[in-house]
């Protein structure tokens, strides 16, 4: 009975032995764990942080903006001169309507007179 009491016991302090290398393993792989997770995030913090300062949404917008605002210039002075041209174009006619008329009462005039 002695050597079963001795062979438990010798099997407790086995098992606590084990149980005490893998609790210190285990502290082990937390504290790894816990140092990967904040070089994860340092790193991660750090190309943020260098995107940011690489960021130039701010110059694109306001350059497209300016865009915008000389294409919409040019949209007007493009319409304005469309009307311009419409207008000529139709005094144009109206001139060619009356020179015609002209030129056909001076012909009558000519034909009834000689």
């Amino acid at each position: 009975m002695g050597e079963l009491i001795i062979g438990v016991l010798s099997g407790l302090a086995s098992a606590a032995t084990v149980l005490s290398f893998l609790w210190g393993f285990i502290a082990q792989l937390k504290r790894d764990l816990k140092q990967l997770e904040t070089e994860k995030i340092d790193k991660l913090s750090t190309r943020i942080e260098d995107h940011i300062k690489e960021d130039r949404s701010q110059e694109i917008l306001t350059k497209l903006e300016n865009l915008t605002t000389a294409v919409n210039r040019l949209t007007d002075s493009t319409n304005r001169a469309v009307e311009t041209n419409a207008g000529q174009t139709a005094r144009i006619e109206a001139h060619d309507i009356y020179l015609n008329n002209l030129k056909s009462l001076l012909e009558q005039h000519i034909n009834s007179k000689h």
